[in-house]
């Protein structure tokens, strides 16, 4: 897939994560984790050890190494993660 350099492309992908056995506390830790991450957007606590993130990035680099960040923050509680490009938005020229 090419790469658009200076075109202002981002992809945007929607990330739905299960979480298991984690107190409260650790469950808001975790979620602090991902709002301070720069290219997580938006995060929405779902149900009960449930996840929603919104992941914006410029660079297929850039989403591999966020969701590799998004699996070690999680580490062994994680039990499903499913992520799905939601849009590709782009600058017109």
């Amino acid at each position: 897939m090419p790469q658009f350099v200076g075109l202002g492309i981002r992809r945007c992908f929607g990330i739905y994560l299960s979480i298991k056995d984690l107190s409260n506390e650790e469950f808001k830790d975790l979620i602090k984790k991902f709002v301070n991450n720069q290219y997580i957007i938006k995060v929405y606590e779902l149900e009960k050890d449930n996840i929603f993130l919104m992941l914006t990035t410029n660079f297929i680099r850039e989403a591999r190494d966020n969701m590799d960040f998004i699996r070690q923050t999680c580490g062994k509680n994680l039990n499903s993660l499913v992520a799905m490009e939601q849009q590709t938005l782009h600058a017109h020229l």
